[in-house]
């Protein structure tokens, strides 16, 4: 009696674990920020933080131009802002 209830179980379970799963639907394709020309304010935390450091270490650069390391640290975070938040 056991065998004649477990095997239709069986094949129910089964045939519903079996079906077709609907296609995934694709994300939307927004457009994306770019900080020169949208509002700071309207920008992720990390992107507006990344352009306060740069304006930051730009204004220190321009005080003390010969400062190599200064310079490398304006390139990186130019670097960071145009891959990350453009």
């Amino acid at each position: 009696m056991n065998r004649t209830v477990l095997l239709p179980l069986a094949v129910v379970v089964v045939t519903v674990a079996c079906r077709d799963r609907p296609a995934p639907t694709e994300p939307s394709r927004r457009p994306t920020m770019s900080l020169a020309g949208a509002d700071a304010s309207a920008s992720s935390t990390v992107c507006r933080a990344y352009s306060n450091e740069l304006k930051r270490s730009t204004a220190e650069l321009a005080q003390n131009p010969a400062d190599r390391g200064l310079q490398q640290k304006v390139d990186a975070y130019n670097r960071i802002i145009a891959d990350a938040c453009n």
